[in-house]
């Protein structure tokens, strides 16, 4: 009895505390993030993530024809120099921050509606204690007023 009350404390622990950590990466996008969009307006979705350092993320997102898009990645700054891809359904790689000097953001359009891979890389850390520290990570997306 009292090892499934341990195990039930445990697991309401860690519900809780993955919970706080997305309330905060989200609060981090929405304060620190979203500024950057501007002079687009962002399309009301948060997509963040905490990451460690060595780990690649992937997310889809849709583009619609006739629409400017701004593609904004915002990492925390203990994190280094996060970089992202975009890549078509075939693979094929539309943009590559690293080839734009780990450009932060991307302004584009398509010629016809699109789904896209985006790619979120964290550098791995040059940390020699082997405590990796976790950060936000945040893809956001804008488009230009009046389209």
């Amino acid at each position: 009895m009292k090892r499934v009350f341990a195990y039930s404390v445990l697991a309401v622990w860690l519900f809780g505390t993955s919970f706080y950590a997305l309330a905060q990466c989200n609060a981090y996008a929405k304060n620190r993030c979203k500024p950057g969009l501007s002079p687009y307006l962002h399309n009301g979705v948060f997509n963040s993530l905490n990451m460690s350092p060595g780990e690649t993320a992937e997310l889809q997102m849709t583009f619609f024809i006739d629409t400017e898009y701004r593609l904004m990645i915002c990492g925390d700054d203990r994190l280094g120099e996060v970089s992202f891809r975009v890549l078509r359904q075939d693979g094929s790689v539309v943009f590559d921050s690293k080839n734009r000097s780990n450009a932060k953001f991307w302004d584009f359009s398509v010629n016809s509606t699109q789904k896209f891979t985006i790619e979120v890389d964290v550098p791995k850390s040059g940390n020699r204690t082997g405590i990796e520290e976790m950060g936000c990570v945040a893809v956001l997306s804008g488009y230009k007023p009046g389209n």
